[in-house]
């Protein structure tokens, strides 16, 4: 490559003309690596993950883009779990450069997870693509009396994120065929415009929209989540300092108009109160000023002003929030200030590692409360206690964190399946439709029953959980491959 330095020794015109030879120089060279680029992926149709349920074929095909003439496509699969292997070569035809698709001649013999690697050769050149997939139960009907559900993860609304936002059925899609019934769906900044106009806000929504038709066009309930101040509304809107996944300063402080806040609540409540009828009231608010910085009594005016906002837009409305997260201790000085009267669900994070549900549940009998509890946040892949309590909990379906972090997130920002989908489709398939019997605790495991009445879900379903520690932990330390989960048919 040409390097400035050489020359440096040119003045006026002579500098010019050698500034456009080297870019044009620079431009034949992109266009020359183009050409010649070789790249394969695998695909699955529209999807963005090879995942498929066990009642449907499935269809991989490999995608090759660059080189020039014939392809010959080398691919081996291998199951991560279990002695299964499979291996092949197909030979593409092809005149010219274009992009061509070919279907590979693999499928899969068990549920479970699977590794894919690809080599695609064209002349001189190689590429490669190691992916994997995923063959899971077919989803039990989405109701919305299900614990299932799956947290939508694109909400940092950083350009990693973004493009998720164009795959609105196929996102809404692999969320159903792992067992989901429910989404939470956050209304953060960057999922919606507003301005204001002769002191009227002004929304466009059609972003969320979109989103919104394709989960319940898959028949999956929608958790609403209204968090974070616009900057046009924040009393701080200068204020730029960020803070862990809150966003900006000004996002997590009150607006400075509540007349504005309740215009922008209220329009959107009714937008959508033919799709989303629990919403959720911000996020993890006692969380040190991560995504809240303000005083209890704040937060409880904004509560009030918010939920009556949103039954204006939508009078079936439940109130949901406000995701506490930390200690019992940080959490009680807004039940003190009194957010119990706006709300009709007590929504919290992560109680199913420590089973800190009776903490929640003591505090509430303390103010005299008794709302029921829904964990909008879970990283245990299947929530035994939480399922034992009755209380629906929302995995995360991918994050921005790396795939060892323990949120235990389902893919990775590409789509590629973690061994944790095809867990959580398993308890989503086998649970989902039964009811917590009982359990018994023995020396290093305990036992979970799960039974159900005659139909679909009869029989009685049987949760082995392991004592013991691991890298992939979930269940109060307990690793994937130490639970064990049982069918029983209803005459066994």
């Amino acid at each position: 490559m040409l390097s400035k330095g050489r020359f440096s020794w040119f003045a006026g015109r002579e500098s010019m003309f050698c500034l456009v030879a080297v870019a044009l120089l620079m431009q034949l060279a992109g266009a020359t690596a183009a050409a010649v680029d070789l790249v394969v992926s695998a695909r699955a149709g529209d999807r963005p993950a090879l995942l498929f349920a066990d009642n449907e074929a499935v269809r991989i095909s490999a995608r090759i883009v660059g080189g020039t003439g014939p392809v010959q496509l080398d691919y081996a699969a291998r199951e991560t779990c279990g002695p299964w292997t499979a291996a092949g070569s197909v030979a593409i035809a092809r005149d010219g450069d274009g992009t061509v698709e070919a279907p590979l001649p693999l499928s899969f013999p068990n549920r479970g997870h699977y590794q894919l690697t690809l080599t695609a050769k064209c002349g001189d050149l190689t590429a490669n693509e190691t992916t994997t997939a995923a063959v899971v139960y077919p989803p039990q009907p989405a109701t919305p009396d299900s614990l299932w559900g799956i947290m939508y993860g694109v909400y940092r609304g950083y350009p990693s994120h973004l493009d998720q936002q164009d795959r609105p059925a196929q996102i809404a899609a692999s969320m159903r065929l792992l067992g989901a019934s429910w989404t939470r769906l956050n209304f953060w900044l960057h999922m919606y415009t507003i301005s204001v106009k002769d002191g009227q806000v002004v929304l466009d929504l059609s972003q969320v929209r979109r989103q919104v038709d394709e989960f319940r066009k898959q028949g999956i309930n929608i958790l609403g989540e209204i968090v974070q101040t616009p900057r046009i509304l924040s009393s701080k809107p200068d204020a730029n300092d960020a803070k862990g996944d809150g966003g900006p300063l000004f996002c997590r402080v009150k607006p400075a108009d509540y007349r504005l806040w309740d215009q922008m609540v209220e329009q959107i409540a009714r937008e959508f109160k033919d799709d989303i009828q629990v919403w959720e009231v911000w996020n993890e608010v006692a969380g040190g000023g991560h995504f809240w910085v303000g005083t209890a009594e704040e937060f409880v005016e904004l509560l009030e002003h918010t939920s009556a906002a949103l039954r204006r837009g939508n009078p079936n409305a439940k109130i949901a929030g406000p995701g506490f997260t930390s200690s019992v201790a940080l959490c009680e000085p807004f039940f003190k200030a009194g957010i119990g009267k706006y709300l009709d669900i007590l929504s919290v994070h992560y109680t199913d590692r420590k089973d800190r549900v009776a903490e929640y549940q003591a505090l509430q009998e303390k103010y005299g409360l008794a709302l029921p509890i829904e964990n909008t946040e879970e990283s245990t892949l299947v929530p035994l206690n939480n399922l034992a309590r009755g209380i629906r909990s929302h995995k995360y379906i991918h994050l921005h964190a790396p795939s060892n972090n323990t949120y235990r997130p389902l893919m990775t920002m590409d789509w590629k399946l973690h061994p944790t989908a095809v867990t959580y489709a398993v308890g989503a398939h086998v649970l989902g439709a039964k009811t917590f019997c009982s359990s018994k605790e023995l020396p290093g495991f305990k036992v979970y029953f799960f039974g159900a009445g005659a139909g679909a879900g009869a029989g009685l379903a049987v949760v082995v959980a392991h004592r013991g520690e691991g890298p992939a932990r979930f269940l109060d330390g307990q690793s994937i491959d130490r639970v064990r989960i049982k069918a029983v048919p209803a005459a066994g």
